[in-house]
């Protein structure tokens, strides 16, 4: 059987010339391409051309694939034992140190337990101040003249956290992006700097004063010492200032219950899993911190990295993700709708509508585009797992969630009361509400005469802004933003990233060669059934009462 030869470069030819292009395999010498006299390099078809490109490709997207997956023993990434001859070289301070090797110790040091870049911590500064303030980015101490970080917090855009002076406000959100992290210098790394501070002012002055070239040579160097012993290339590729950089993100995700999501927010690096879950969820400094002692106890054994007294109380992270108290009263503001609207079936549809897509969206984390399709013939009545497509553009994908029972409760409660407006509607209208329940479709529509006016996601929460006053702005994707900040800590990275739709290329989490377990994903996810508990928010039929 011959092969055609359909490469990118057999395209480009035929656009090129009108006549067809002979086959591959009956090509003579003739009909090849004309080599230039300056040309030494043999030429290719379009069969190996078409080769050639495929290889760069497949190469290409293996590369993104092991680098989105995070494996722990990756060849490119710091072990544990690595980490630990790490901590054990910075330990051994000689007599004789230079001020560029004190400096590189501290960079190392530093790197490892903020997780920061070599070219951002030259830019800091050691300020001479107790007030962890945008102003002062560097080393600042406490009234007992401890050393602490403040250092700028991941964000989508760095130049607006730099220029940014109010680091929280009073309202129905969680809080304000505070943007810098002001945390206690580890006890390795307030030694280093101790250390460097006796062999140089450092005051007022800037915190590395060597050039980059020659810190990045130095670390290279005792990055080399620590294993004198070691044959030929393996693990050679761990002792780079590239794997000391992206060390404590990689290992924050690693944690039990770890999320890429604030792993990059804390160490504000650029890791391609999290571009899409940095912007969602909002995460206490305190509960960071935590999680950084217990993954820096192989570098310096067990300690507690403290925040700064006056930053204790800020979280950070997206500030349109809601508080508590703002979900509490969005659920007081419909039932109150839905008692006050009986005997009028019109108002009455209306508050259920709100219900149901207010439900809909805190439990299930819906983006608010697209259509509402979670009707009950789209959830599986035995697992509760249904699947969603509420993205509009930007590579629109498929995800699966689990349905909590009290959701699941409200869109029976719903679709029964669509039943009830048979007698309301006309009946091409009654016949279009129930072609979209058929389909899988929560329909969303007010009732005008005996007609239907549909609505969209941005007028259903309009209403619910409206009914709430206006001083609570919640967005079409609020939930979306509550629900990975309530899930956040109690479910894996895994399992936070399958249900809100959160992968790259190699880690989708249902794909031929995924070995996760929906098992598992059902058991985590189940975690919403108790936020709701908790809430209070219980599905209301058609009359006010609770189903």
């Amino acid at each position: 059987m011959s092969k055609s030869s359909d490469g990118p470069a057999a395209l480009i030819q035929r656009q090129r010339k009108s006549s067809p292009q002979p086959s591959v395999l009956h090509r003579s010498a003739a009909a090849a391409p004309p080599i230039s006299s300056n040309d030494n390099s043999p030429p290719l078809d379009d069969e190996a051309a078409h080769r050639k490109e495929q290889r760069e490709l497949n190469g290409a997207v293996r590369g993104k694939s092991r680098r989105n997956q995070l494996l722990p023993l990756s060849w490119n990434h710091l072990s544990k034992v690595d980490v630990a001859q790490v901590g054990q070289m910075l330990r051994a301070w000689p007599d004789n140190c230079t001020l560029l090797e004190a400096e590189a110790r501290f960079a190392i040091a530093a790197i490892i337990t903020t997780g920061r870049k070599l070219s951002y911590l030259k830019q800091l500064r050691v300020h001479d101040t107790v007030e962890p303030d945008p102003a002062h980015e560097g080393i600042i101490f406490d009234l007992e003249g401890r050393p602490y970080w403040n250092l700028v917090g991941g964000s989508a855009n760095r130049q607006e956290a730099r220029l940014r002076k109010k680091r929280r406000t009073k309202g129905p959100f969680v809080h304000e992006e505070p943007y810098f992290i002001a945390f206690q210098l580890s006890p390795l790394t307030a030694q280093c700097f101790y250390k460097l501070s006796a062999r140089r002012a450092v005051t007022g002055k800037p915190l590395l004063t060597s050039s980059y070239k020659k810190l990045k040579a130095q670390i290279q160097l005792l990055l080399n010492r620590r294993r004198m012993g070691e044959p030929g290339r393996p693990r050679k590729s761990s002792r780079t200032l590239e794997a000391l950089e992206r060390w404590l993100t990689v290992a924050l995700t690693h944690q039990s219950c770890g999320n890429i999501g604030p792993a990059a927010r804390f160490t504000d690096s650029d890791h391609p899993m999290s571009r899409s879950v940095i912007v969602y969820g909002i995460w206490k400094i305190t509960g960071i911190l935590w999680r950084l002692s217990s993954t820096l106890w192989i570098f310096e054994g067990t300690i507690y990295i403290r925040v700064h007294p006056r930053s204790r109380k800020f979280h950070y992270g997206n500030p349109r993700c809601p508080s508590w108290r703002t979900i509490k009263i969005v659920i007081a503001v419909i039932l109150d709708r839905i008692l006050q609207a009986q005997g009028n079936v019109r108002d009455v549809h209306i508050a259920l509508t709100l219900q149901v897509v207010a439900m809909v969206s805190f439990a299930t984390g819906h983006r608010g585009q697209l259509r509402l399709s979670l009707a009950s013939r789209s959830i599986d009545p035995n697992t509760g797992f249904a699947t969603i497509r509420d993205k509009a553009k930007e590579c629109p994908h498929t995800r699966l969630v689990w349905v909590a029972p009290a959701v699941r409760k409200q869109i029976h409660a719903f679709e029964a009361h669509l039943q009830s407006l048979k007698s309301v509607l006309s009946p091409a209208a009654f016949r279009w509400v129930m072609d979209e329940v058929d389909k899988g479709d929560i329909p969303m529509f007010k009732i005008v005469g005996n007609d239907i006016e549909t609505l969209k996601f941005s007028e259903v929460w309009g209403e619910i802004n409206q009914m709430v006053g206006g001083s609570f702005p919640l967005f079409a994707n609020s939930g979306r933003h509550w629900l990975r900040w309530m899930m956040s800590g109690w479910c894996t990275s895994e399992t936070l990233n399958a249900f809100f739709g959160h992968w790259q290329i190699g880690t989708s989490p249902w794909g031929p060669t995924s070995c996760f377990n929906p098992h598992t994903f059902r058991a985590e996810a189940s975690i919403i059934e108790l936020v709701f508990d908790r809430l209070g928010w219980r599905p209301i039929d058609a009359e006010g009462q609770a189903c």
